[in-house]
């Protein structure tokens, strides 16, 4: 897993698996990748992207800075953030949860 910016307000998290070498695991690693990070309750986070081997974390940075992140190293708090989420015993605990938090969003056309 690496971890680099992306522009000045959002991260991607981008996994070592190779997409045209094994599609249904990468499916299944990035999904499994946006759920850790989004029932992390990661600060300032707006948005995450997934991707077919990545997912990008949007985020204001001004939420970021006031959940006590220095200014001048805001890349580096937030990816302290995310490797904290994605520890492996971070892990372990999540499948104990007897309620999925699930979250429906409706965009009009």
């Amino acid at each position: 897993m690496k971890i680099t910016p992306l522009g000045d307000s959002a991260l991607t998290v981008r996994l070592g698996a190779k997409f045209t070498a094994a599609p249904d695991n990468c499916l299944r690693e990035v999904t499994q990748l946006l759920h850790r990070l989004g029932g992390a309750s990661l600060p300032g986070v707006v948005e995450l992207a997934p991707a077919f081997t990545t997912v990008s974390v949007f985020y204001d940075p001004a939420e970021v800075v006031a959940a006590g992140a220095p200014l001048d190293q805001i890349f580096e708090w937030m990816t302290e953030r995310i490797k904290a989420a994605l520890s492996p015993s971070r892990a372990k605990g999540q499948g104990k949860s007897k309620s999925a938090r699930r979250e429906e969003v409706v965009v009009e056309i």
